[in-house]
């Protein structure tokens, strides 16, 4: 559990790197046309800098998108749980 800035609680109980697990899990002959995900960076500063998270926010809407929207990972039940629970 972690408290949002603005001062909600709230669970982090599934992460974007759990659900990629699944999604090549459940199809992994195409493990390797999952696209990639944007960079976390490195070091504590650039990590959690402001201008880094947006471009991670952005990004990681964008990785999602395209994955959603295509056609063989769109498909996955795995895609449809995560999205939806």
């Amino acid at each position: 559990m972690f408290t949002w800035p603005a001062g909600g609680p709230s669970e982090a109980e599934r992460g974007v790197t759990s659900f990629t697990s699944q999604l090549t899990q459940a199809l992994p002959q195409h493990a390797q046309a999952l696209p990639s995900l944007p960079s976390r960076g490195s070091g504590i500063l650039h990590k959690y800098g402001a201008q880094h998270l947006e471009e991670r926010r952005v990004g990681l809407q964008r990785w999602l998108a395209a994955v959603l929207l295509d056609s063989m990972w769109g498909n996955v039940e795995a895609a449809r749980e995560w999205c939806v629970d």
